[in-house]
């Protein structure tokens, strides 16, 4: 028998280390999409074990998601010329939403205008100082400093004539102290007028301003403050709630109205005791209105 004969391929070195080069880019190529077929795989088997193993609410939400038609397969009634119009006029015919309803108003500003260095201003190719030409509004901020306490301690100077000294006689002269809000009290006029702020017109109770007032450097208690309201009524507001009870007697017309409460500790009455808030007022139409509030721990006159 003849033998076989060989065939011999003759492969250019260049071309031999192409296809090298090839095969070796192959392999990494099918070593990525084997890793990413077994991930795309454990995602399918997490996503099996939702819709058919045991039901969760993300489970019944993913399964409700999937049979829910898409929107372009939703079917819509064809909308006849008028109703296009209608819906055209409407569109037009509304506001435009406005997202930002925070109105900064009146507030006091101040420019704040970052200025460049020193080393900044000199040109960057000739080396000379550069002129300014303009500004740029960047952006707003809102700056908010909280209350500061600050203590004055006053004092009261004193004179004396040398020369009637000298005759034996001491001519003395001292300033006189502006007197206090409430005698025998640190407490300024705008201290108090902080803290009935505060309470009545902000609903912040005397123990959280207790806290506050800690936090910025000072403990003054609950009751102090509370006393400091009862003191300032007593003094200064009453007069003024007896001459608005003056002209509210003299009105044609006066609304009355009652409130029960209860108040907790009241000397000689028990915590379930009723007791009564009661609110005069003048009628709408007065030229002076008036609003009183009275407590009272019970039903007797007072107007």
């Amino acid at each position: 028998m003849e033998k076989e004969k060989q065939t011999t391929v003759e492969v250019d070195k260049e071309q031999l280390e192409k296809m090298i080069k090839a095969i070796e880019d192959l392999t990494v190529r099918i070593e990525e999409l084997n890793k990413t077929i077994k991930h795309k795989d454990a995602i399918i088997e997490k996503l099996q074990r939702m819709l058919f193993g045991k039901k969760s609410e993300k489970a019944r939400h993913a399964e409700m998601m999937a049979n829910m038609p898409t929107l372009f397969d939703l079917e819509y009634p064809e909308e006849s010329p008028s109703s296009a119009r209608a819906l055209q006029n409407i569109q037009y015919s509304r506001k435009k939403r406005c997202w930002n309803k925070d109105d900064l108003g009146d507030v006091e500003r101040t420019k704040i205008v970052i200025e460049a260095a020193e080393e900044e201003k000199k040109c960057p190719w000739c080396g000379k100082e550069m002129e300014k030409i303009g500004e740029e509004k960047v952006r707003t901020r809102v700056i908010i400093e909280e209350p500061k306490i600050r203590i004055e301690e006053i004092y009261t100077e004193t004179y004396v004539c040398p020369s009637c000294r000298q005759d034996g006689e001491d001519v003395l002269f001292k300033t006189e102290a502006p007197l206090p809000v409430i005698p025998h009290s640190f407490a300024s006029a705008e201290a108090i007028a902080h803290v009935a702020n505060e309470r009545f017109v902000k609903s912040v109770p005397y123990n959280r301003q207790e806290k506050e007032w800690k936090w910025l450097g000072l403990s003054v208690s609950r009751r102090t403050m509370s006393n400091w309201i009862m003191a300032v009524s007593e003094l200064y507001l009453e007069p003024v709630v007896l001459k608005m009870r003056e002209h509210l007697l003299k009105e044609e017309l006066c609304h009355c109205d009652e409130t029960p409460i209860q108040v907790l500790r009241e000397e000689g009455r028990k915590n379930t005791s009723k007791s009564w808030m009661w609110v005069y007022s003048s009628a709408a139409v007065s030229r002076k209105p008036i609003r009183i509030f009275q407590y009272a721990p019970g039903r007797g006159s007072w107007i």
